[in-house]
């Protein structure tokens, strides 16, 4: 599986700037629902090599979690070409996931 990237206040510029696609996965340690989005996006992301996917842990990140208005985790942003395009929060399915960034990126 690809690495999840961390994201956090000091790169997530230079992350959009250097990725046309970034997916990034806003969580929390504490969160038992976001270790089940993060076991969907694993069973998939290898299926999208041109997917840059990263991590934002929103306690030690919270003007992210203002700029990109994050009220619940866990939270899915796709971010094309510097401009959101998809954002969906919850447990994702796998299935449901790899369709909606697969009609995104192809």
């Amino acid at each position: 599986m690809k690495d999840l990237k961390e994201i956090n206040s000091e790169n997530i510029e230079q992350m959009i700037n250097k990725n046309d696609n970034l997916l990034i996965i806003f969580s929390n340690p504490e969160c038992g629902y976001c270790g089940l989005a993060k076991k969907s996006l694993e069973e998939i992301i290898d299926k999208f090599s041109d997917l840059t996917v990263g991590e934002c842990i929103v306690n030690n990140n919270p003007e992210l979690k203002e700029k990109y208005s994050i009220t619940s985790v866990p939270m899915f942003k796709l971010i094309k070409n510097g401009e959101v395009v998809y954002t969906d929060y919850g447990v994702v399915t796998a299935n449901n996931l790899y369709y909606q960034l697969y009609s995104l990126l192809n």
